[in-house]
Parts: structure tokens; sequence; C-alpha cells
């Protein structure tokens, strides 16, 4: 049996999925990142209790992805200066 919540996270990702995976594959410059992270940003707003409430579901998601895009390349850019420190 499927709930409304599930029936309302299915119907956000066949209407912005591949919106959503293109706009953080332009912030993240890798679609498999992008992919990754818009997989993320549908399980956070699965975990909300009634995210069927939400105003704006679709902003609220996108929202997320920008954070968690945010945070990738927080990560990386860490990383790069690490590596770089490593050489030296």
């Amino acid at each position: 049996m499927t709930s409304d919540k599930d029936k309302f996270i299915a119907s956000l990702v066949s209407e912005h999925g591949l919106p959503l995976e293109k706009y953080l594959a332009r912030k993240l410059d890798s679609p498999e990142d992008a992919a990754e992270l818009a997989q993320e940003a549908y399980m956070r707003l699965h975990r909300l209790e009634q995210p069927e409430n939400l105003n704006n579901a679709r902003a609220f998601l996108f929202q997320v992805a920008t954070n968690l895009a945010v945070d990738q390349l927080r990560r990386r850019q860490l990383h790069f200066k690490f590596l770089k420190s490593e050489k030296s």
C-alpha cells in the first residue's frame, strides 16, 4: 500500500526530477554528483512528517538541493586544499 507521502514524493520526482538534476549538474559540474544530491534531497523531503502540506514543495526541494550542493562544493574545496598542501 502506498501512502499519501509516497505518492506526493513520486509526483515531485516525476515532475521536477530532471530539472533538479540539470540544475545541480550546472552547479557541481558533475552529472553523477547531481544525481546523488537530488536523491538525498528527496530523502530529506521524505523524512518530513507531512511534506505534502508544504506551501511550495518545489521551492523547498530546490533549496534543500542547493544547500547540499553548497556543502559538496565546500568539501571539494577543502579536499583540494588538503591535496595541494600534501604536495608541498
